[in-house]
């Protein structure tokens, strides 16, 4: 069987802490390193660009489901009473067809969610999270 090289969203598969999470109907990342310029002396132009800080955000677009709690009902998202004992969340993402791994980050913190009740259609939301770290499909393994 050939396998296309252009990956299709339908094939990615969402897993949250390991359990596979079939109501996530987008996903979207941003992986940003952020960089300061160094200047030399009498220099007009940076010398190097200096590496400061990775920053890893993204969105989850998501349907609802009868009874599943949002996400503080999953433990994906601390309440507001429960916010000092908020825990990390594992995200991964899965290509099914080549089983590679698209994005994984072991240190996610939801931030917000948002949902969207139509008086007719489908129930569906959205969760902004915030990551220490992620790995991609493109990262080498050290």
């Amino acid at each position: 069987m050939t396998i296309n090289s252009i990956v299709v969203g339908a094939h990615a598969k969402a897993y949250v802490n390991g359990h596979l999470w079939a109501n996530v109907r987008r996903f979207a990342f941003r992986a940003s390193p952020q960089h300061r310029e160094q200047y030399g002396l009498d220099s007009l132009l940076p010398v190097e660009l200096i590496p400061t800080r990775y920053n890893v955000s993204g969105t989850m677009q998501m349907y609802r489901q009868h009874e599943d709690g949002g996400l503080e009902g999953q433990g994906l998202m601390a309440g507001s009473e429960d916010l000092p004992l908020e825990k990390y969340v594992t995200l991964t993402l899965v290509d099914r067809l080549t089983d590679k791994v698209l994005f994984r980050s072991d240190f996610v913190k939801f931030i917000d969610q948002n949902w969207d009740m139509p008086a007719r259609g489908i129930v569906s939301g959205s969760a902004s999270f915030i990551a220490i770290n992620c790995r991609t499909s493109m990262t080498t393994s050290r």
